[in-house]
């Protein structure tokens, strides 16, 4: 794991996150809200957190997003 990468995961609600994009690769935005049991504005706060250090990437697909760990 590299340092921006563990900087990224030290809160234990992000690695939850990131750990269910890994086993779920695409998952829905609202899946992992209903599995993950936050609000939209906190998910998408981490989501974006995640995505600016380029451990996530969120797509758009029909008006609904899907989020894939980066290198799938």
């Amino acid at each position: 794991m590299m340092n921006s990468e563990k900087e990224a995961l030290v809160l234990d609600i992000r690695k939850k996150i990131y750990s269910l994009i890994n086993k779920f690769p695409g998952i829905y935005f609202r899946e992992l809200q209903r599995q993950i049991g936050i609000a939209t504005g906190n998910l998408m706060y981490h989501l974006g957190f995640l995505q600016k250090h380029n451990l996530v990437k969120i797509e758009a697909h029909q008006k609904k997003k899907r989020i894939f760990p980066i290198g799938l």
